[in-house]
């Protein structure tokens, strides 16, 4: 997770959502609308070759043939020209269209199955936190969720939200296990993923950790502290639960979370 400064720019808090969703859509719908399309115009080709094609040549067989008395049962005779072979125009738009429509009806199915593999798995399990609860920073710090850091969100020492929890190896509202924007705190069985929960005219100071072998968890948190300390790093001058761009006054950063919808507007601590 990347921490909050006030000269953080607007990516540090976008989770990345709207353009997961983008490519979802694109591998879901446009692939299989683009085999449609490719089919259709490669049939439409197919049907026009057809009609546009003789059953025999022009001119065959010629006037007055067979002559008198040929014996009927042996018309036509050996040397009559076979039929045609079925025209071959559109056939390489037909196998790309139903090519397209295979893999994008294959990887919908695939990603129907993951998912819903990925909620049954989670409620088998119990992580130490609920979705909507806030912890301390210390523990998130720490590498270490207990009981006692629960706490209110509305408490200023609560400064992160649970926005998913499941196994392990579930991914954050953002699609990612590594490198994602918001802070993934997991164990031998959970993944918990938090967004900052912070209050408006708090100041908050970012805590740098290393992690460790023995702690994996241990790393860079959030803590509230006075605003005329020399460690903080900046003030919330405003949140809105809503994701918007004109929402922050001039001279403030703004920060914005798609999923929970939040917008923050930062200074310096004053």
């Amino acid at each position: 997770m990347t921490l909050f400064s006030y000269s953080a720019s607007t990516t540090l808090l976008a989770d990345g959502r709207p353009f997961l969703l983008i490519g979802e859509l694109m591998w879901t719908l446009l692939f299989p609308a683009v085999g449609v399309l490719l089919l259709v115009l490669g049939l439409r080709d197919r049907a026009k070759a057809r009609r546009a094609q003789p059953p025999y040549p022009v001119g065959y067989p010629p006037p007055g043939y067979p002559p008198p008395g040929y014996p009927q049962p042996g018309y036509p005779p050996p040397s009559y020209p076979p039929v045609p072979p079925r025209p071959t125009a559109g056939r390489g738009l037909i196998t790309a269209g139903a090519i397209l429509i295979a893999v994008g009806l294959a990887g919908a199915v695939a990603r129907v199955a993951d998912s819903a593999g990925e909620r049954k798995a989670a409620e088998s399990f119990s992580p130490p936190v609920k979705i909507g609860q806030c912890i301390t920073g210390e523990a998130l710090g720490s590498g270490a969720i207990g009981t006692n850091d629960i706490t209110s969100c509305t408490d200023p020492q609560g400064v992160f939200e649970v926005v998913s929890a499941g196994v392990q190896d579930a991914k954050c509202p953002d699609g990612k296990r590594e490198d994602t924007s918001f802070a993934r705190w997991t164990n031998d069985a959970y993944a918990v993923c938090f967004v900052p929960n912070l209050l408006s005219g708090h100041c908050y100071a970012a805590i740098h950790g290393t992690p460790t072998p023995g702690h994996p968890n241990q790393g860079n948190t959030l803590e509230p502290v006075d605003c005329t300390d020399a460690s903080a790093n900046f003030t919330v001058v405003k949140r809105v639960e809503a994701a918007d761009f004109d929402l922050c006054p001039p001279g403030t950063k703004q920060l914005m979370w798609t999923m929970p919808p939040r917008t923050y507007c930062t200074g310096p601590p004053s």
